[in-house]
């Protein structure tokens, strides 16, 4: 799955290209502009794309709002797509959870919702309480990625461990694990390495239908590929 790069903008030519030379197997996120047409975006489904990103960091086309929440979940929805986002507060978690029940299409959150929460405020404070509870509807994914971005005390992300614990263990049906390679604008913390990103994974001891559904039948699901035959 290529998520494409808010470094991109709404230039999706390096996207397509990997997606093209991938096969059809490969699926898509992009970020797209309001005045995508129809006939645009049923020739991005043709190449794999499943999701719209949305994101202030990505223009003014794309915040998270009440309007183009909305909007993006009827355009996108029917076609099976999804819209992912990085929320950057609490209240756009809160605004998210009042949405969710009533949209067309699910949502897709990044990164742990970082920007919602601090590591070192504890599992009580308001904004993971929020992730949560966005959780609880039944209809969002949460990304378990961007450990490096979330913790302050580098790897392994000893004071990520309790949050990421949780949603393991509360979640399984609604966690998928993502790289964010190549970890763009990672300017203050250390590059993470993939092997690291999969490896920490090995402390939650999780079970292994657990791991099937991070590694596997969740994204199986969320992005339309075509279940792999199990040995």
């Amino acid at each position: 799955m290529v998520a494409h790069v808010s470094a991109h903008g709404h230039d999706l030519a390096a996207t397509l290209h990997a997606l093209d030379a991938l096969g059809e197997q490969a699926r898509g996120v992009a970020i797209l502009a309001a005045d995508t047409t129809d006939a645009e975006l049923n020739s991005l489904h043709e190449r794999g794309i499943r999701g719209v990103r949305l994101s202030s960091a990505y223009g003014t086309d794309t915040p998270i709002n009440l309007i183009n929440v909305q909007r993006w979940a009827e355009r996108v929805g029917p076609r099976g797509w999804h819209i992912a986002m990085w929320p950057g507060s609490a209240e756009e978690l809160s605004l998210l959870r009042s949405l969710a029940p009533g949209l067309h299409a699910p949502l897709v959150i990044d990164h742990l919702a970082n920007h919602a929460w601090q590591p070192e405020a504890g599992l009580e404070q308001p904004g993971f309480g929020e992730l949560l509870r966005l959780l609880d509807t039944g209809r969002v994914w949460l990304k378990v990625s961007g450990m490096a971005r979330a913790s302050t005390l580098g790897y392994p992300w000893p004071d990520l461990q309790p949050y990421v614990q949780r949603l393991l263990t509360e979640y399984p049906e609604r966690v998928i694990w993502a790289s964010d390679w190549p970890h763009v604008g990672l300017w203050d913390s250390p590059m993470p390495a993939c092997h690291e990103l999969i490896n920490w994974l090995d402390d939650f001891n999780l079970s292994e239908q657990q791991r099937q559904a991070l590694w596997v039948s969740n994204p199986e699901k969320l992005y339309g590929f075509e279940a792999m035959p199990r040995t």
